[in-house]
């Protein structure tokens, strides 16, 4: 039995991830690095930014330390909330889609982007008031594919619904890219 849904947000419920890879594309360029679209989407897609900014730089031979990664995802940040502010990012249908869902399941977003840009994106669209909560990536160390996300997400939930029995993994759906 289905209990709650966990959405992902970029490349499920919003068109971003284009968006992102020129975000990262301009802050990469006065580096030196030129991302290529091929790269970011076949390899780069699913990594968070710092998973993605270290992976790069490393790869070629940059300052992949952890103080300058934090620099290149400030400026990534701003780069990317300046691209979308204004912007309707949402698939189409995806936002009805989101409001059926909440009328019958509590809704987590589990998200490897920034907490400030799911906000945003959500804000601009309507719907944050139909998520629980929102696990976004500063919220776990370790990035999608790996369950951390997933696993907050059950424990937040079980948190703050914690006057009904425990949600267990198998009675979560997940929606994602």
């Amino acid at each position: 039995m289905i209990r709650t849904i966990l959405f992902d947000l970029d490349g499920t419920l919003a068109d971003t991830e284009p968006i992102h890879f020129a975000a990262f594309s301009e802050v990469l360029r006065p580096k030196g690095i030129e991302l290529s679209r091929e790269e970011y989407f076949s390899r780069l897609i699913g990594f968070n930014d710092h998973d993605c900014f270290a992976a790069v730089l490393g790869e070629n031979g940059k300052d992949a330390s952890e103080a300058h990664v934090a620099m290149l995802i400030e400026r990534k940040a701003g780069t990317y909330q300046a691209m979308i502010r204004d912007r309707d990012v949402m698939y189409p249908g995806a936002a009805d889609f989101t409001r059926q869902c909440a009328a019958r399941f509590p809704l987590m977003l589990v998200t490897g982007t920034l907490r400030a840009e799911a906000e945003m994106i959500l804000r601009r669209a309507k719907l944050r008031e139909l998520f629980v909560d929102i696990i976004a990536a500063e919220d776990v160390e370790h990035g999608k594919p790996a369950p951390d996300g997933f696993i907050a997400a059950l424990g937040r939930l079980g948190f703050l619904l914690r006057l009904r029995p425990p949600i267990e993994p198998s009675q979560a759906l997940v929606i994602e890219d």
